[in-house]
C-alpha cells in the first residue's frame, strides 16, 4: 500500500486528529493532582494567656504578691548580696540553688528590663532581678512554699512592692530618768 492514495491519508489523518482531541479533552477534565506539597504549620502566636513565663507572680497571705519561676517555685534574696555580685559560697548554694534562666519572660507587669544574668565566682551563670542575685530554697517541695522567706533575716522572697530586708532592730527599752535630767 502506498502512501499517495489521497482518500487513505485523509481518512488516517481524521482518525490521527481525533484521537489527539479526545485525548486532550480526557486529560483537561480529569482531575489534577499536583505531588502533595508540605506544609509548614503557622507560625506559632503568643498571646497572653498562651505565654510560658519563666518568672511570674503569685500570692500568699502574709506576704502577698511575690516572685516564682515557672513553675511556681518562690525564688529569693540574699541580704549578703550586692549589685550584681553573689556573695553565696558553694556549700551556701547546695541549700540555696542558683536561679538561672538563658531567657528570662517575665509575666505582666514585671518587666524583661528588670532581669539580667552574672557570672559567679565559680564560672557558673545566675539570673538577677535589678542586679540582685535569685535562688531558689531546697527546702521549697512543692509550688507555693516560702520556707526560707527571712530565713536568719537573710533571705526573702522579692515582693510586688520590692525587696524585703531584715526587721529592723528593736529600739533599747526606754531608761529612766535621773534627778538630775529633770532638773537640766
Amino acid at each position: 500500500m502506498r502512501w499517495t492514495n489521497p482518500g487513505l491519508i485523509k481518512v488516517i489523518l481524521i482518525i490521527v486528529s481525533t484521537a489527539i482531541i479526545i485525548g486532550v479533552v480526557a486529560c483537561a477534565s480529569a482531575p489534577v493532582t499536583a505531588p502533595p506539597v508540605q506544609q509548614q504549620a503557622p507560625a506559632p502566636t503568643t498571646t497572653p494567656s498562651t505565654q510560658v513565663y519563666t518568672i511570674g507572680i503569685a500570692n500568699k497571705a502574709g506576704i502577698g504578691d511575690y516572685l516564682v519561676d515557672s513553675k511556681g517555685m518562690t525564688v529569693y534574696y540574699f541580704l549578703r548580696d550586692t549589685y550584681q555580685q553573689s556573695a553565696a559560697t558553694a556549700a551556701i548554694v547546695k541549700v540555696w540553688p542558683v536561679f538561672y534562666a538563658a531567657n528570662v519572660i517575665p509575666q505582666p507587669p514585671l518587666l524583661a528590663g528588670d532581669f539580667s544574668t552574672i557570672t559567679r565566682d565559680d564560672g557558673t551563670m545566675q539570673s538577677t532581678y535589678l542586679g540582685w542575685p535569685l535562688y531558689y530554697y531546697a527546702q521549697d517541695q512543692v509550688a507555693g512554699d516560702t520556707k526560707g522567706q527571712q530565713f536568719n533575716n537573710l533571705w526573702f522572697v522579692i515582693t510586688s512592692t520590692g525587696f524585703m530586708s531584715a526587721p529592723a532592730a528593736p529600739l533599747p527599752a526606754p531608761q529612766p530618768k535621773t534627778p538630775q535630767q529633770y532638773t537640766n
